[in-house]
């Protein structure tokens, strides 16, 4: 009786049954995806992917999504394994809506992991191993910046770049490939748990990857990871607020949030390995420098460990 009294009017019925309607159910089973995903460090062999198909039953749209196999398992270790499941006829991946008025550091994530061109990085038998994902729809001719950092210093022990690099279009290409005793041998004074690895794609006319990072050992036997001192100052510029943050030490996973006042920032729950890093906050009401100010709380993993 319950499928046939929903066959007319499933929202309306729904509402009187007190359920969720289906756009919240679907938003809800997004987030849930996301979090499992992220959860199980993104391990799952055998992950799906989508590519389209042609469809009748697509509210209009004459493409769906439909999951295929992954065909490389180069993305296994990444953290950061570019995949959602995606409600069907909403035009793309659906990536759930902010909570209370601003994003969870979830949403940067996400943010983050979805960029159209992302190196990401993993170890394999010794090796490390540095791929540039592109979902853009030209060819790009990149350079790679790769920056090795000590824990207990924002002063970097080397950097190197790599110039040249082409990343296909819709395509996920090796771009580096070295030993890691090779990298640290390069980079004296380093030893997996002393030090860390930042790199980005920078390309022609201000196109820049987001940086990310390889741990070359967990975070719990980090060396020389010191207690660090986050401060910031706010200014206005047309309707955002620059925040220029500084930190006395590598701070891992900075987290910045104001309170009740509802905008999101440009980016959040990032490693900051630099003295001065400048992050942009989209206020959706009105609101005054002074505000944030008092409002802005700034904390790190080491705050909470």
């Amino acid at each position: 009786m319950l499928v046939k009294a929903l066959e007319h009017k499933p929202e309306e019925q729904m509402r009187e049954l007190g359920l969720f309607s289906l756009a919240k159910r679907r938003l809800r089973g997004d987030l849930t995806n996301l979090c499992n995903y992220l959860k199980r460090g993104c391990s799952q062999v055998g992950i799906s992917l989508f590519s389209k198909v042609t469809s009748d039953r697509t509210r209009g749209n004459g493409l769906k999504l439909c999951q295929g196999k992954f065909r490389l398992d180069l993305r296994k270790n990444f953290f950061t394994k570019r995949v959602a499941k995606v409600a069907q006829g909403s035009g793309g991946v659906t990536i759930p809506g902010e909570y209370g008025g601003k994003w969870k550091l979830l949403h940067y994530f996400a943010q983050n992991f979805f960029a159209p061109l992302l190196p990401v990085a993993y170890e394999d038998q010794g090796v490390l191993y540095i791929y540039g994902v592109s979902d853009l729809h030209v060819d790009q001719k990149l350079t790679l910046r790769v920056v090795v950092h000590t824990w207990s210093s924002l002063e970097p022990v080397c950097t190197f770049a790599k110039e040249g690099v082409i990343v296909k279009a819709q395509s996920a290409v090796t771009i580096y490939k070295e030993s890691i005793s090779d990298v640290l041998e390069r980079c004296r004074n380093c030893t997996r748990k002393s030090c860390v690895i930042t790199f980005c794609l920078v390309g022609e006319d201000g196109l820049q990857s987001p940086t990310n990072h390889f741990f070359l050992s967990s975070l719990k036997d980090a060396v020389g990871l010191e207690k660090t001192q986050l401060s910031a100052s706010v200014s206005k510029q047309d309707d955002t607020y620059i925040f220029i943050l500084q930190t006395t030490a590598i701070a891992p996973f900075v987290s910045l949030d104001v309170g009740s006042i509802k905008g999101r920032f440009s980016d959040n729950g990032f490693l900051m390995t630099e003295k001065k890093k400048v992050v942009v906050f989209y206020p959706w009401e009105p609101t005054s420098v002074e505000e944030l100010e008092n409002s802005l709380t700034l904390t790190s993993l080491s705050d909470v460990v």
